[in-house]
């Protein structure tokens, strides 16, 4: 898997043992972004095709919920959707050691583990 992230919905717990952990890590839907793309993601699918499943997974979204994974290959693996200790600012930005640095407007990471692209921020 490259890039992107997937959802798989496991009701019936069989999931685990089909995944290659190797190339790709698997987790509960827990960061706020990600819960919110899989389900608009579930929306649009309803919206498009009349789903009676997608409808009944939206109605009882507590329940179902905690029975979805997300797949996330490396590459998403400091994204919103797949960090819940993602956080966003409209007025700072922290370099690696947490030193508030700069004005931007985006996301990052807290804990300042991944700055990809920037030797350091400045």
């Amino acid at each position: 898997m490259t890039g992107g992230l997937a959802y798989m919905l496991d009701e019936d717990d069989t999931l685990m043992p089909k995944v290659n952990k190797e190339i790709v890590k698997i987790q509960r839907v827990t960061a706020p972004v990600g819960q919110m793309q899989l389900k608009s993601l579930i929306e649009a699918h309803v919206e498009k095709t009349g789903s009676a499943k997608g409808s009944m997974i939206l109605l009882e979204w507590d329940k179902y919920l905690p029975l979805f994974w997300q797949l996330v290959p490396p590459s998403e693996e400091d994204t919103p959707e797949a960090c819940a200790e993602y956080q966003s600012t409209a007025s700072e930005k922290i370099n690696r050691k947490g030193i508030v640095v700069g004005v931007v407007n985006e996301c990052y990471l807290a804990c300042g583990s991944s700055v990809r692209g920037e030797e350091e921020l400045q």
